[in-house]
């Protein structure tokens, strides 16, 4: 269904054709541009007004498309951060070398959930101190892998936002072209 309940007919105020965006499920942004319409007194919207108006199917293309190109760019960014930060070394060294240093954490995160699991009552089951000492060594080594590849992850994702925000440019370009003239 196309989105031509806004309508203007001999330069009257506009009127709802079958009735409100909002009861088609469109977004909010077409909601309000529905009412922009409906309250400009001086509004026209025809094939001279500026006003344009998309169908459901040409928007979502338009849409997709876009995503598919920020989602693109984004991983391009990511790739080229990781060359980056890496220099042409493997990346292989430098996670072995974050687990490595990950490992006193997870033994110290393991003591305290097995404390934790004691915690009150000291007829606990073996099964629940079990678990709360590998929550607790899961939770050390993963805030250390975390903390250990920070840098690594600061510079993929710079990369990705840097080739995000120029797709994001060049598309508010293509949508508001600056006139020099």
């Amino acid at each position: 269904m196309t989105l031509t309940a806004v309508s203007v007919a001999n330069g009257r105020k506009c009127r709802s054709r079958v009735c409100r965006p909002s009861q088609w499920g469109v977004t909010r942004s077409a909601e309000r541009a529905y009412r922009w319409a409906c309250t400009e007194s001086t509004s026209q919207v025809g094939p001279d007004s500026g006003v344009i108006l998309m169908n459901q199917p040409k928007w979502s293309k338009s849409n997709i498309g876009y995503g598919r190109k920020l989602l693109n760019s984004g991983l391009e960014g990511a790739r080229s951060g990781r060359e980056a930060f890496l220099n042409g070394r493997p990346l292989g060294p430098l996670l072995a070398e974050s687990v490595r240093n990950a490992l006193m954490p997870a033994a110290f995160g393991l003591c305290i959930g097995v404390l934790g699991g004691y915690r009150g009552n000291l007829h606990r089951s073996g099964s629940k101190v079990f678990g709360y000492g590998f929550v607790g060594g899961a939770i050390g080594f993963a805030a250390s892998v975390v903390w250990e590849s920070r840098r690594f992850a600061a510079s993929v994702a710079s990369g990705a936002l840097r080739n995000i925000d120029k797709v994001r440019d060049e598309h508010w370009l293509e949508s508001n072209p600056i006139d020099y003239a």
